[in-house]
């Protein structure tokens, strides 16, 4: 839903191209939002509350700077 409304508003402010754009964005960061709730289920009943979040935390944060590294770089190309 929230995607959806990002973009309408990248587009009436910027065009169809800044929409493309935050649609990109938000693909890429979905990964580590994935990587993060993957890693609270798989750990809050075994480690504790507060060992999963933590876990969770550095694990998405990871994700999320080898993703930028990995666009910066192109080798995450929308066309390829």
């Amino acid at each position: 839903m929230y995607a959806g409304v990002l973009a309408v508003f990248a587009h009436a402010q910027r065009g169809g191209a800044a929409a493309a754009q935050v649609v990109r964005g938000l693909c890429y960061g979905i990964i580590a939002f994935a990587t993060f709730f993957l890693a609270i289920g798989a750990l809050v009943d075994r480690a504790g509350i507060l060992p999963a979040f933590v876990a969770a935390a550095v694990g998405a944060i990871l994700v999320q700077a080898v993703t930028l590294t990995r666009v910066r770089r192109g080798s995450l190309s929308p066309t390829a």
